[in-house]
């Protein structure tokens, strides 16, 4: 399914599912900060304040469209690693609605 799921893991041997959010093609993601940053695929780099798990879908803060991504990993100083389709993207995420590309590693495939 294509979709968001927030599950409560408090008790590890009995997960329960908490609600969904429909994702055109969800991959990896990273949460920071209370804030989530979602590879959606074709759709690009998404990200939530997910401060409120019941309102996720209305507190998107950003949305980068234009690149297939994979997966994202933010680190400390306010950075997010991102793969993509075609190459390895920097984003400075200092303001949590702008987030800016500050460089590109480009890949090409055969």
């Amino acid at each position: 399914n294509n979709q968001l799921d927030v599950v409560d893991v408090s008790t590890l041997t009995r997960p329960k599912l908490l609600t969904s959010y429909p994702m055109d093609n969800p991959r990896g993601l990273a949460v920071k900060d209370k804030k989530l940053y979602l590879c959606d695929g074709d759709s690009g780099l998404k990200s939530y304040d997910v401060t409120d798990w019941e309102t996720i879908d209305k507190n998107q803060l950003a949305h980068i469209k234009g690149f297939s991504t994979y997966d994202v990993i933010a680190l400390p100083n306010d950075l997010l690693l991102v793969i993509g389709e075609d190459g390895f993207y920097q984003f400075k995420i200092e303001n949590e609605k702008d987030l800016k590309e500050i460089s590109v590693i480009p890949v090409e495939r055969d």
